[in-house]
């Protein structure tokens, strides 16, 4: 397994928040919209997959099977690149802390 020190991933955080505040605005927002689909389309399937469960089995099986659902949104969304608000909010402020762009860009 590989691990970096703190600078690295300092520096590497950095170079994504820098690449994020370069995209253009119009992907952003499509990235955005996808982003949120994805989420909902993970929010559903958990929903259905759950619905039912505990009245047939016990309520604890049906939270367990949301929970393993669920974050089948959240991989979509990782896989496919779309952009959570929660990332870049992350980033953005990071490559401005260590001077890779200007506040003004964040």
């Amino acid at each position: 397994m590989v691990f970096h020190p703190p600078v690295q991933i300092v520096a590497k955080a950095g170079d994504a928040g820098k690449y994020k505040t370069s995209l253009p605005a119009w992907n952003m927002i499509l990235r955005g919209f996808m982003s949120g689909a994805y989420i909902a389309m993970g929010g559903g399937l958990a929903t259905m997959c759950s619905t039912g469960v505990a009245a047939a089995i016990s309520p604890g099986f049906g939270q367990l099977i949301t929970g393993a659902v669920f974050p089948v949104g959240l991989i979509i969304t990782v896989l496919t690149g779309a952009e959570l608000f929660t990332g870049d909010a992350m980033l953005a402020p990071m490559a401005a802390f260590i001077h890779k762009i200007s506040w003004g860009a964040v």
